[in-house]
């Protein structure tokens, strides 16, 4: 469950608990100094105001006394208020630093990760022990002819399909533990942790039979969309995913050699290349 929820809710967890930290810091900071700052120069203004001479120790002291009272009563009233005020606006700012942080990991057509978020995610989803020794996956997805979908029907048919792909993506994945993203262009790309090499090419096989299922429909337009995958797994995972990346891309290649709308992986010499 803690892998599905970094892929579809994306690495916020780190951050709120960044930004939490920070209100509190900077608010306590920003208070303790506005009240080291304030205090003393009211009290010297009001001390001198009131007539405070350092020749009359009696006037002088009671002056002084006055003074620190009423200050003492100014950072009562006006602490929290600053406290609050500082905190609303630092709580504005990380909110605002948080979404664009999460823009930047999230394709804004699909909702799914980018490539910086995929590789983001799937690093701290595998840098844990649980996953280390267990097998895991990478799936490569590709809608074929996606130029030629683009020329006849329009991109905006393209980003049609697009999401339609993803939406078949969220489906597919479920409640497991499966990140997804988008690769860039018609390029997606999923991380399987748990499952061997025959599983993640039923389940690749999966989407792509889900997709060719069900034709696009946008502005009276209806056309079928297939998908091409190369799948690359390793029976226990041991902190390699680059060369998963690279060889799930090389078994793709080899499904569009193949005729396109099918799954490939690569063969067991190939993959121990």
């Amino acid at each position: 469950m803690r892998l599905r929820r970094l892929g579809h809710a994306g690495l916020d967890l780190a951050a709120s608990v960044r930004t939490n930290a920070d209100v509190v810091r900077w608010t306590a900071i920003r208070t303790i100094l506005a009240v080291a700052l304030v205090v003393p120069a009211t009290a010297l203004a009001v001390w001198w105001l009131h007539g405070g001479d350092l020749g009359r120790p009696r006037d002088g002291y009671d002056g002084m006394r006055f003074a620190l009272v009423l200050c003492a009563l100014e950072a009562l009233v006006f602490g929290p208020v600053l406290a609050w005020r500082t905190g609303m606006t630092l709580k504005a700012l990380n909110l605002a630093r948080d979404e664009l942080d999460r823009l930047a990991r999230v394709d804004p057509l699909t909702g799914l990760f980018n490539r910086r978020g995929f590789d983001q995610a799937a690093a701290v989803a595998l840098d844990w022990p649980q996953a280390w020794g267990r097998p895991a996956a990478i799936v490569m997805g590709d809608l074929d002819h996606f130029k030629s979908v683009n020329d006849r029907f329009g991109h905006e048919f393209g980003d049609v399909a697009l999401k339609r792909v993803a939406e078949v993506l969220r489906s597919a994945a479920g409640d497991r533990p499966i990140l997804l993203g988008r690769q860039g262009g018609e390029e997606f790309l999923l991380l399987l942790t748990g499952l061997t090499r025959a599983e993640a090419s039923a389940f690749a096989d999966g989407i792509r039979r889900a997709t060719a299922a069900e034709p696009v429909e946008w502005d009276g337009m209806r056309a079928t969309v297939t998908m091409s995958f190369g799948v690359a797994a390793v029976a226990a995972y041991e902190g390699r995913i680059s060369r998963l990346i690279a060889r799930a891309d090389a078994a793709l290649l080899e499904a569009k050699r193949a005729g396109r709308n099918c799954v490939v992986e690569l063969a067991e010499a190939l993959a121990a290349a």
